[in-house]
């Protein structure tokens, strides 16, 4: 006896996954290589800047750490000495020239006095009758030069002797002479007494505000000696 046809039922694949599951997709961007930021790069650049400036300044910080460390323990130094010594030397005292001996020429004369200085400009002291003679009266010429614009009014000097042979000084009686306005220069003559000596010199000396001195005129003007051997005013 022939059965019926049954129709076929479509017959279904069982699954283990779950209808709601699908497997995740990956994504392109997850596969290339990612580039390192600009960020990330400047930091990285800072880093090593830092890190090379504290190798640099390392040694300078633990030198001045040692040293301020020494000197918070020891802050005498056990091999410095005891004394305050100055800051320079002071200069050596010049030793006194030996006295000339009997016969001996004696030296040049320093007055210790600028021969211009403020005001006045030149001093110039010169014999206004001839030689002159130890022991006697000596008529000098003295000219003084001055600022123009300085309007001094007058310059007062003097004619101080020297004895070349005793260091002694004599100063004369003081000269004032007029200057009158804008002019550059003023003389005057002066008389000075003399006195005994072998070897003398005469200089003619500003006083006042600008004390300035002209060169020594020498009595007599050459071929002096000290007779007395004793010890000269310059050298």
């Amino acid at each position: 006896m022939k059965q019926p046809d049954v129709p076929a039922l479509p017959i279904q694949a069982s699954s283990l996954a779950s209808n709601g599951w699908h497997p995740p997709a990956g994504k392109v961007w997850h596969r290339k290589k990612r580039r390192p930021s600009r960020r990330r790069g400047i930091l990285v650049l800072i880093a090593l800047l830092v890190l090379i400036g504290m190798v640099w300044a390392a040694p300078k910080a633990w030198s001045e750490l040692n040293r301020g460390w020494h000197t918070l323990l020891d802050p005498v130094e056990s091999s410095m000495q005891n004394q305050i010594s100055p800051v320079s030397p002071p200069p050596p005292v010049p030793e006194p020239a030996p006295p000339p001996e009997a016969g001996a020429q004696p030296g040049p004369v320093h007055t210790a006095l600028p021969g211009a200085v403020g005001p006045i400009t030149r001093v110039a002291a010169t014999l206004a009758n001839g030689a002159c003679e130890a022991g006697r009266p000596c008529t000098m010429r003295v000219d003084v030069g001055v600022d123009p614009a300085a309007n001094v009014g007058a310059v007062t000097w003097n004619l101080t002797v020297y004895d070349r042979c005793t260091g002694v000084v004599h100063p004369g009686g003081d000269v004032t002479v007029p200057v009158p306005p804008g002019a550059p220069t003023a003389y005057g003559i002066g008389n000075v007494a003399l006195p005994p000596g072998s070897a003398l010199a005469i200089a003619a000396v500003t006083t006042g505000r600008a004390v300035a001195a002209s060169e020594p005129v020498y009595v007599p003007a050459e071929n002096a000696t000290c007779a007395d051997g004793s010890p000269g005013a310059g050298g």
